[in-house]
This record gives C-alpha cells, sequence and structure tokens, in this order.
C-alpha cells in the first residue's frame, strides 16, 4: 500500500512540473510573439580619411582630357550616377543590392545622410566624400622624386616632372551582416580609376604606389588600363 502512495504521489508530482512547464513555454511563447522584432545593426560602421594621389596618364591629344582639378571636382558625383560603375560596384560587392552616397565635404552633413540602421537585412552603404581641397605635387618619371613646388631651371630635368594632385576621400563603409564578412573596402577606390580610364579622362587615383607602377602609369595609356584590370582581378573575390 505505502508503495503505491507513492508511486501516485510521484505521478501527481510529475503532472504538476509538466504543467508548471508547460504554462512557461506558453507565456514565454506569447510573449515572444507580442514582443516588437529587433531593430537591425551595423556590423561595420566605419568611417577612414585617406589621402590618394591623381596621376596623369598619356592619352591622345584627341581624347582632351579636362584638367585634373575638374576630374577631381566631378569624379563621384559622376560615378554614382553611371550604370556601368553601379554594375561593376555590385559585381565586386558579390550582390546587387547596395547604396553608394557622394558625402559632402562638411562632416556634420555627411553624417546626416548616412542611415542610422541598416534599412534592411544584408544592407551595404558606402560613402564617398572627396575634400573640395588639393595641393600640387610634381613627380619625376622615375616615381621616386618629387616636390611639392615645380622644379626650376636650376634643375637639368626640370621638364620631365609630372604634374599630380594630391587629394583627400572620406570613406564611410557601413554593412549589416551577422559575421560582418563583406570585403567592401577599396571598392569605391577600384570602380573609380574603371571610370577614369573607360572614359578616358587622363588620370588614375592612386595610393600607396611603387615606382615601376609609377613608371607605367605615366608611360602609356595601354599600360595603365592594364595597371587597372589587374587591380580589379587581385581583389576580386574567388
Amino acid at each position: 500500500m505505502g508503495d503505491k502512495r507513492r508511486v501516485g504521489l510521484l505521478v501527481v508530482v510529475a503532472l504538476a512540473v509538466g504543467a508548471l512547464v508547460g504554462g512557461l513555454w506558453y507565456i514565454v511563447n506569447l510573449s515572444s510573439r507580442d514582443r516588437p522584432p529587433r531593430p537591425l545593426r551595423w556590423a561595420q560602421n566605419a568611417r577612414l580619411h585617406r589621402g590618394f594621389q591623381l596621376i596623369p596618364v598619356p592619352q591622345d591629344p584627341a581624347a582632351k582630357a579636362p584638367p585634373l582639378e575638374e576630374v577631381w571636382r566631378d569624379l563621384f558625383p559622376k560615378m554614382s550616377k553611371d550604370a556601368k560603375t553601379r554594375q561593376l560596384m555590385g559585381d565586386l560587392l558579390g550582390r546587387t543590392s547596395y547604396q553608394f552616397v557622394v558625402l559632402d565635404a562638411d562632416e556634420k552633413a555627411a553624417e546626416e545622410a548616412l542611415p542610422k540602421v541598416p534599412p534592411a537585412e544584408g544592407a551595404i552603404i558606402l560613402g564617398a566624400g572627396p575634400s573640395p581641397k588639393w595641393r600640387e605635387m610634381w613627380r619625376h618619371p622615375n616615381g621616386l622624386w618629387q616636390s611639392s613646388k615645380r622644379p626650376g631651371p636650376e634643375n637639368p630635368e626640370a621638364d620631365q616632372y609630372i604634374r599630380c594632385l594630391d587629394v583627400g576621400l572620406t570613406l564611410a563603409y557601413l554593412e549589416h551582416s551577422p559575421s560582418g564578412s563583406a570585403e567592401i573596402k577599396n571598392v569605391e577606390l577600384l570602380a573609380a580609376n574603371e571610370y577614369l580610364v573607360r572614359h578616358r579622362l587622363g588620370c588614375l587615383l592612386c595610393t600607396e604606389l611603387g615606382s615601376e607602377d609609377f613608371q607605367a602609369i605615366v608611360g602609356s595609356a595601354e599600360a595603365a588600363r592594364a595597371y587597372q584590370v589587374r587591380q580589379i582581378e587581385k581583389w576580386r573575390p574567388r
């Protein structure tokens, strides 16, 4: 008789525990259904201020490339409206859905133009803010010697120096991804050089350029085009 009572007691306890667990599951599940979804957050939200150099590329005189200052002023606004540029950027990012924003030179206005939260799952926002300021840099064709002032007649190779422009660019990278793993840095630079070559604008936008690459770029339009293509192929995800 005692054993039967113990068994009966255990059954009652088990039923009570089951009812408690079931009730808690129902409450949690109900509350989770009623709870608003969590807002999306950026996995990457970075700003970079980088220096670049516009380097002239030999052109056919018939091409009539504009001055470097005009190229720099118009480059990113025109890129943002160019269908082939947008297609290339999407290809480099591995997706067709992204936003490319040309940022204002004013830092506050630039921040206001960027979304505070991701507009959608997997969103990527690329921002480029070209500084209106620039300075001349005169470089020898060997790519090693340079001067902020144009060499005078006292320099026997003064007429060989090439006028370049030192420029600044603010880059914004915003990505919504569980891992933040998308490779997005330098996409704007690669797209800019493809645009410059395709429109025959007579220059490339470069950074940390070795002397051999500099010599190739200023040597011929074909070599500059090959450099631009090679940079994309080296970067492109395999």
